[in-house]
């Protein structure tokens, strides 16, 4: 039986250290997953430095190949200039590379996935899986993203994955759940979430990009709004993550009555620590994206979900059931929402215990058994 090799063509952030490339811990886990499934991968990403002191590390399975491209950007007419040369390098990099692979995974919307997508209408020699990573249905996307989705919509012979069950979805149009926990890990986080009470004082917990657009600073904002009575619910709130507005932020953060903790960025075990120790997540986002996988995984812990409306988080979060859904991402309503829950132990117990079911379908098992069975149709 000839061996399966996989090719994934991704603007994924990477670094070469001593030791080896690094990538971003959770994203490297989904890719070491798929090793259960195919014998060679072959994974082309950006080199950047971002990831020197990032939430990442090297592949412990020794089964990918990494190769990095150069990353070009900046303003200006020679930036502009070395950009489009660039462009005709990595082409060259992902034929070289398409040539020897079976099978073709992209990680869109990104300048590279655009060039494989383009190929993928025409090549019927390999079978190719495009996963829109963004928010399928956003509104006024930039035209690099509406170009991809238009394309992708286009690539009947190829397999596409989305968050979320849209209307009048085509058959290669595919919702699928990004994977957080193997099996064992979930099994784990659902012990702990049922010893979980919520009678004493909450504990907050925000995870992700430390940026205006996910939602910290309405957070503060809202905390700031409350009366001494109604702070006293609250025991902490512990901010996890980095970005590009963490000194705006961690200024922003002194004027909490309520201790508070920027973390920076956590591994994944140590992240497990502080989804076990926290009542209550929020995530008040209008990031344009997917649907953010620290939902489900600090769902999978016992904490009450308190999100946004965006992209297809409303497909899992649904209101006072498994979780609370903000009206709108106002500071006020924010603060009203909050206030609401605290008062009710009873029901946030409810609705947090609830929403533990929620991580049920984030297995990397079943992720790869979809990919064997819906995306490359393996068996067939």
């Amino acid at each position: 039986m000839s061996s399966k090799k996989l090719l994934i063509v991704s603007d994924s952030p990477m670094w070469q250290k001593p030791e080896g490339v690094v990538v971003f811990e959770p994203t490297l886990r989904e890719v070491e997953l798929l090793t259960q499934v195919f014998d060679e991968i072959t994974w082309i990403g950006f080199a950047n430095p971002s990831m020197k002191d990032a939430n990442s590390r090297t592949d412990r399975t020794g089964k990918i190949k990494f190769h990095l491209l150069s990353l070009q950007g900046g303003s200006g007419l020679v930036n502009k200039a070395k950009q489009i040369l660039y462009l005709f390098q990595y082409f060259w990099v992902i034929y070289k590379y398409l040539r020897k692979a079976d099978y073709v995974h992209t990680r869109a919307p990104s300048i590279p996935a655009l060039m494989v997508i383009y190929i993928s209408l025409y090549d019927k020699s390999r079978k190719y899986w495009h996963k829109y990573a963004g928010n399928w249905m956003q509104e006024n996307a930039p035209k690099s993203y509406a170009l991809q989705k238009r394309l992708m919509l286009k690539a009947v012979n190829s397999k596409v994955t989305v968050n979320g069950f849209w209307d009048n979805q085509p058959p290669h149009i595919l919702a699928f759940e990004n994977p957080c926990f193997t099996a064992d890990e979930l099994k784990h986080a659902f012990e702990i979430a049922s010893k979980k009470t919520y009678t004493e004082k909450l504990k907050l917990l925000f995870v992700g990009r430390i940026e205006t657009e996910k939602g910290i600073g309405r957070v503060i904002d809202a905390i700031n709004m409350m009366n001494e009575e109604e702070l006293s619910h609250i025991h902490s709130i512990k901010f996890v993550g980095k970005g590009k507005d963490w000194d705006m932020m961690q200024e922003k953060a002194k004027t909490l009555n309520i201790p508070y903790i920027f973390t920076g960025a956590l591994s994944r075990e140590l992240l497990e620590i502080e989804y076990a120790e926290s009542h209550i997540f929020l995530l008040p986002s209008n990031a344009s994206e997917g649907f953010p996988k620290v939902i489900a995984e600090s769902a999978a812990f016992g904490c009450l979900q308190c999100v946004s409306s965006v992209s297809s988080v409303t497909f899992y979060v649904h209101h006072m059931q498994n979780g609370v859904v903000f009206k709108d991402i106002y500071p006020a309503s924010i603060k009203e929402s909050l206030i609401s829950i605290f008062k009710d132990r009873n029901t946030l117990e409810k609705i947090a215990k609830e929403g533990v079911k929620m991580a049920d379908v984030y297995t990397y098992e079943r992720y790869n058994e979809r990919i064997v069975n819906e995306v490359f149709e393996l068996n067939k």
